[in-house]
C-alpha cells in the first residue's frame, strides 16, 4: 500500500539569448523542464569565499561533458 509516481521524460534545449548557444536538459511534462549544472556565477573559491557573487564573463563556455565553465 503506497503511492508511487510515474513519469516520462525527454530531452528539450533552449536557446540562448544574442546567439549565445543553447542548453539542454530534460522535459518532464508541458509545464516542467529541469535545466542542472549551469553556473550562475564564478566559482567562490580563495578571495571570492563569503563574498557576493561575481557574474561569469560574456565569453564563459560550458564544456558538453559536466556543465562547468
Amino acid at each position: 500500500m503506497g503511492n508511487s509516481i510515474s513519469y516520462t521524460s525527454s530531452d528539450c534545449h533552449a536557446e540562448l539569448l544574442n546567439n549565445a548557444g543553447t542548453i539542454k536538459g530534460r522535459q518532464f511534462d508541458s509545464k516542467s523542464r529541469r535545466f542542472a549544472g549551469i553556473s550562475y556565477a564564478l566559482p567562490p573559491i580563495g578571495d571570492m569565499r563569503w563574498r557576493d557573487p561575481v557574474p561569469l564573463p560574456e565569453n564563459n563556455i560550458y564544456s558538453e561533458e559536466d556543465g562547468s565553465p
